[in-house]
């Protein structure tokens, strides 16, 4: 928290992330190939922390432009920035407009960023997904 408490609510630590704790955030992705047929639910508290970078990497998985991650995420952030001026008793405070926009501008930078310098397929086979899974989670995620 020393180090990373203050951003951790941006992409700017996902890296660092992937480094400390490649088992962790594979399994993730192993136990979303590996569920069985229909929808699978991943969250986390607002949608922007760990759940952001696990979508970001599985949108960019399957080649979503950068442009519609960034949409997402930022929709994330404003979403939940919403829901924290709704209720001022549930956990965070909301930023101000101004603030809010900042914030946005710089997690987007901090978003394209990670997403330059990860080569998700790279990263999760390296980290101990099969290719099996990768083909899994592929498949499931372009289902039309």
């Amino acid at each position: 928290m020393a180090v990373w408490g203050e951003r951790l609510d941006t992409p700017a630590y996902y890296g660092e992330a992937l480094r400390r704790w490649p088992g962790l955030i594979t399994s993730v992705f192993a136990r979303i190939a590996d569920a069985p047929p229909g929808g699978v639910l991943v969250h986390c508290k607002a949608g922007q922390d760990r759940t952001g970078m696990i979508v970001a990497m599985l949108l960019a998985l399957v080649g979503t432009p950068v442009a519609e991650i960034l949409d997402d995420y930022e929709l994330a952030v404003r979403t939940m920035n919403a829901y924290y001026e709704e209720h001022p008793g549930a956990g965070e405070e909301a930023m101000g407009a101004e603030v809010l926009e900042a914030h946005c501008a710089d997690a987007c930078l901090a978003m394209v960023a990670f997403l330059g310098s990860t080569d998700v397929a790279g990263y999760l086979t390296n980290s101990g997904l099969t290719f099996e899974q990768l083909d899994q989670l592929r498949e499931r995620l372009l289902v039309a």
